[in-house]
């Protein structure tokens, strides 16, 4: 018989990100699960969906959606809280939430992505989660790796990406660039509308590339790409670090960005970037439904 499963908080249409994000789930689905459907609900339109009879299994991506009680997040847990069907919530941020225990107590099991959301979940609420990176870092586990050729548009270039503006403006980060006589290429837009290997492609040409996003950040931890990254809408970022034992700084400032610019421009953490990379790399894809 057919097990149908409800993918929930699909936010592949974000960027390549989270698009390779949902592929790793439904990749692992597939393999689980020989003979399935796969229904997939965007992020917010879970409550378009109303036929649960006939579902066997409810998967829910947290990504970056549980915190500061997003309306949207706390309103899926809400919304499929009395369906009695077994429920598991992977690859998830927790942060700044004070939502009833009872929404989180409904899955089997929580998946968060760095030490940081996994503490704060059991001090919070006692709940031990799965500490297990974003499911962007093990992309290749179920697809064939492309090999990477030179771009000539970004060789040993500095890329500055889109940013989400959450610590700091893209202009101040410009105007230290600018001021410290630093030449740049816009990467603006590429990350949404090129593929997970493209852009890994991309930023491995790179010299060093300059974001605020956190799957811009893993990606460039899989391409083996050095980076500056600032702090986020919550302390993702600083949480990988931390779950990888690196000590690369986190930019909180626009002020510790110009202080810290010369340090990574002239390779002074460069072991530490060693140390990351390698470390990754070690890691294991180990999702258990």
């Amino acid at each position: 018989m057919k097990k149908r499963i409800l993918y929930l908080n699909d936010c592949s249409s974000c960027h390549s990100g989270s698009e390779a994000v949902t592929q790793v789930i439904i990749k692992l689905l597939e393999n689980l699960y020989d003979n399935c459907e796969i229904i997939s609900i965007d992020r917010g339109s879970h409550r378009k969906f109303t036929q649960f009879d006939d579902i066997n299994l409810i998967v829910v991506n947290g990504e970056g959606a549980p915190h500061h009680n997003a309306a949207d997040f706390c309103d899926l847990l809400s919304y499929i809280f009395n369906i009695q069907k077994p429920k598991y919530l992977l690859n998830s941020v927790f942060y700044k939430m004070t939502i009833e225990k009872k929404y989180l107590e409904q899955f089997i099991k929580i998946y968060t992505r760095e030490v940081i959301s996994q503490k704060e979940l059991y001090d919070n609420y006692g709940i031990s989660s799965i500490l297990h990176l974003d499911l962007s870092f093990y992309y290749y586990t179920f697809e064939k790796e492309k090999e990477y050729y030179y771009n000539e548009k970004f060789n040993n270039k500095i890329l500055l990406t889109d940013f989400n503006q959450f610590s700091v403006k893209i202009r101040d980060v410009i105007k230290i660039l600018q001021n410290n006589n630093v030449d740049y290429t816009e990467y603006y837009g590429h990350f949404k509308i090129e593929s997970w290997g493209e852009n890994m492609n991309n930023f491995k040409n790179g010299r060093i590339i300059i974001t605020d996003k956190q799957h811009v950040m893993i990606n460039c931890i899989v391409a083996n790409a050095k980076f500056i990254a600032f702090t986020s809408n919550t302390p993702k970022n600083e949480g990988i670090m931390q779950t990888l034992d690196c000590k690369i700084p986190i930019m909180k400032s626009i002020e510790q960005f110009e202080n810290e610019l010369h340090k990574f421009l002239s390779g002074y953490y460069d072991d530490e970037f060693i140390t990351l990379f390698r470390n990754a790399s070690l890691t294991q894809f180990n999702v258990v439904l």
